[in-house]
């Protein structure tokens, strides 16, 4: 029944806060098995954070795309079904991901992201949640600075939840995967090739408003907004509104 996978999920998270992964993963395992038998795709979301999150930290052999993969299918889910508290865990996975491999900017503007969401649906975590995210983003806020720790968790918070998701699901550039190095571009050697208008329209672009919204809050044309968006794209080499607010935040420009 889903209540015996509930269980068995909530056995997991506490074999994994005592330190027996093998145990965690054999709970979650079979919370999730339960849950495809019973075509309960939100028990199936928390079953895939679980184990996303647990496989991040866990892959001795820093293979990590067994837990992106089961990040990914929860994420998924969870933006199909329009559950926002599934969204927050997932994109708290993600998080988790990006610290195991030592990407802690994307880290810390995904647990912006995620933190953001929570207060929005009023869903606390538990305290015991909370201290190992504690534990996992140190890491992160180590290798930052604190200064900048809390900078890109703002960014994170600024992010729309479309935005968010989109940026937990791209990949970063190849330059990124590297451990702890800024992506590199023209752009970021040049900044001033943004127009200042440009770059206010990056920045709302960025919060998830669409050109008509852009339009009213800079009291110009939608026509002029796209405009300004063909150039942000050839500037930035991109094509989509999501891959340059990727570029934006990879260079600290909002």
């Amino acid at each position: 029944t889903g209540g015996r996978a509930w269980i068995l999920g909530n056995l997991g998270e506490i074999a994994n806060d005592q330190g027996d992964l093998a145990s965690a993963r054999s709970y979650l395992e079979r919370s999730l098995a339960i849950a495809e038998e019973l075509g309960d795709r939100i028990l199936c979301g928390w079953a895939l954070a679980d184990l996303g999150r647990l496989d991040a930290l866990a892959d001795a052999e820093n293979d990590y795309g067994l837990a992106r993969s089961y990040l990914e299918r929860s994420l998924a889910i969870a933006r199909e079904d329009g559950h926002k508290r599934l969204i927050s865990v997932a994109l708290g996975g993600f998080s988790v991901l990006e610290t195991a491999q030592n990407r802690a900017g994307r880290a810390a503007r995904l647990w912006g992201a995620a933190e953001r969401l929570r207060a929005k649906v009023d869903f606390g975590m538990p305290r015991l949640e909370q201290e190992r995210h504690d534990r996992w983003l140190a890491q992160a806020r180590q290798q930052l600075g604190e200064e900048a720790f809390a900078a890109a968790v703002a960014e994170g918070r600024s992010l729309s939840v479309e935005a968010a998701i989109e940026y937990a699901l791209e990949p970063p550039p190849v330059e990124a995967r590297l451990a702890g190095q800024p992506v590199q571009n023209t752009l970021s050697r040049h900044p001033a090739s943004l127009t200042p208008r440009e770059f206010e329209v990056l920045g709302l672009v960025a919060q998830g408003m669409t050109d008509a919204e852009v339009a009213e809050e800079l009291v110009i044309s939608p026509r002029t907004v796209n405009a300004h968006l063909t150039s942000i794209y050839s500037k930035l080499d991109v094509n989509s509104r999501t891959a340059a607010t990727r570029v934006a935040l990879e260079n600290g420009w909002l």
